[in-house]
């Protein structure tokens, strides 16, 4: 792996190297494609928000996209619609006031890569996670739980029974 590069994530145009050049380019593809137009813009990929897939930073000259990694681990073919969802505030501004209009606008126009989600709020929105990093189970009716934290004890929701915390649980992101 060269140095910088973070790993290969595969969205709906192909596989790349989750980079900010790479991610730059296909930014460049993408205003040129939807937009017939570069805008004015750098990227940086930042690896400590994990429920955060992107933000912009629109006090910078150029305006600054940060596309977090841990995000697009997860969720690797979601990398082009959030470029296309942070252009949108590049574009329009930092709130979402016009982005109804802007992804009708972008749906109506992806005809040829399907990048563009066909429901709004996967448009809008992140997909929300979290990471559970301990998991119980009942030895009595076989039901886990799973906490964001570590616990000391559970109690089974079911039965009401003591659990027995699962020592191999390796902690997991679970969308919600």
């Amino acid at each position: 792996m060269k140095h910088g590069t973070l790993g290969r994530v595969r969205g709906r145009l192909g596989p790349i190297e989750f980079t900010s050049e790479e991610l730059t380019r296909v930014a460049e593809n993408l205003c040129s494609y939807f937009f017939s137009k570069i805008l004015d813009f750098r990227i940086v990929v930042g690896g400590r928000k994990y429920s955060v897939s992107a933000e912009v930073d629109l006090n910078t000259t150029p305006s600054t996209i940060y596309m977090y990694k841990p995000y697009h681990d997860r969720y690797p073919q979601d990398y082009e619609v959030t470029l296309l969802h942070e252009l949108g505030h590049i574009l329009l501004g930092p709130t979402h006031e016009q982005f109804y209009q802007y992804w009708q606008w972008l749906f109506r126009k992806d005809v040829a890569t399907q990048v563009v989600p066909s429901e709004y709020n996967k448009f809008l929105y992140a997909r929300r996670t979290h990471i559970f990093r301990d998991r119980w189970d009942c030895p009595d009716c076989g039901h886990s739980r799973f906490y964001k934290k570590r616990m000391n004890t559970s109690k089974c929701a079911c039965c009401k029974s003591l659990c027995v915390r699962d020592e191999n649980f390796q902690p997991a992101y679970v969308e919600v």
